[in-house]
């Protein structure tokens, strides 16, 4: 009678996905990743994983400076976390020769989708140790790095077209100096003309 679960109720049931995902994982990692990483992995257990699985075998090198390393454990910088996890699932997919939906890099900054996550982290985990994906490393990691770069001027470029919308809306310009002094530059010609 004094057992953890009632005789009506069942152990939960882990998702097949669990334990597939700690398979590959454990078979390739110095350190084996629990079942409760694993139900709900986190930017954490993807930075957690990719340090090591690189440390033993090389996997990613050259994709991330080591400040950026650094910062993405600061739960306060998501920025930063977000390049993290875009940059892995572009040089996962890249290396294996696989797509994932859109999704697939939210779902470890939302949590939201679990078994999604698991599925970058075997594919982490199988580029790291497949030799046909290992002929592919130098070239996923200059596509990720590319693909970081585009998303991040596409950021830019939506920003600053909000801004415009913005002054426009409100009829005031909130431009830099630039601006102001290419107006002057334009205005001088004229004033001479009129002279």
């Amino acid at each position: 009678m004094g057992g953890l679960f009632s005789s009506a109720e069942e152990p939960p049931v882990e998702p097949n996905w669990i334990g597939e995902t700690k398979s590959a994982l454990n078979d390739a990692l110095l350190e084996p990743i629990s079942e409760t990483d694993l139900a709900h992995p986190s930017v954490e257990v993807l930075h957690k994983v990719f340090l090591d699985l690189q440390g033993r075998t090389g996997s990613g090198a050259g994709l991330f400076e080591e400040e950026e390393l650094r910062n993405v454990v600061d739960p306060m910088n998501s920025e930063v976390r977000d390049i993290f996890v875009k940059k892995v699932v572009d040089f996962v997919t890249t290396a294996a020769d696989t797509e994932l939906p859109s999704c697939a890099a939210s779902a470890f900054t939302s949590e939201a989708d679990p078994e999604m996550a698991c599925r970058v982290l075997c594919l982490l985990a199988r580029v790291a140790s497949d030799d046909e994906c290992k002929q592919r490393w130098t070239i996923s990691v200059k596509y990720a790095k590319a693909m970081s770069g585009v998303r991040l001027r596409n950021a830019q470029i939506a920003l600053l077209q909000g801004e415009l919308r913005a002054a426009h809306e409100g009829d005031v310009w909130h431009g830099s100096a630039d601006v102001e002094e290419e107006e002057e530059e334009e205005e001088a010609p004229r004033k001479r003309r009129a002279r």
